[in-house]
């Protein structure tokens, strides 16, 4: 590990904390979580709601194995624009999860493939001796 990274580790340390600390936050005191409880005669969840759930909806499921009332889509929203805020928080808080080790991925890829390639190498070196010698011989 270089210096410069290892200068901001107690960055990333910190982030972390508060990250996880928010988490909990989040999921004790249920913020803005859809429930089975709804209000139908209130307002429908919008965009912006839709938008928070989805961002929220790994913590939404780790709160509904403790309480039942926690599900993880709102049903009384306003159709389009919830959806939409929904499917693209999605894509950022599971994507997220996706995505999140694919340098280390293409390292990995690359030192395999270099590895490979240097015993390809000597594997057509050794043939293109052994191909050498028998020709000489004849």
């Amino acid at each position: 590990m270089d210096e410069k990274t290892k200068k901001f580790i107690p960055l990333f340390v910190l982030i972390g904390l508060v990250v996880l600390a928010a988490g909990i936050y989040i999921i004790v005191n249920h913020v803005g979580m859809p429930t089975r409880d709804v209000d139908l005669s209130g307002t429908p969840a919008n965009f912006w709601l839709g938008l928070w759930q989805g961002l929220i909806i790994i913590l939404s499921f780790i709160a509904s194995w403790f309480d039942n009332n926690i599900v993880l889509y709102q049903v009384h929203n306003n159709g389009f624009w919830y959806n939409l805020g929904y499917l693209i928080a999605l894509c950022f808080s599971i994507g997220a999860f996706a995505g999140g080790s694919r340098g280390a991925g293409k390292e990995i890829k690359k030192e395999v493939g270099k590895e490979i390639k240097k015993e390809v190498g000597e594997e057509i070196a050794k043939e293109v001796q052994a191909q050498t010698l028998e020709s000489e011989e004849r």
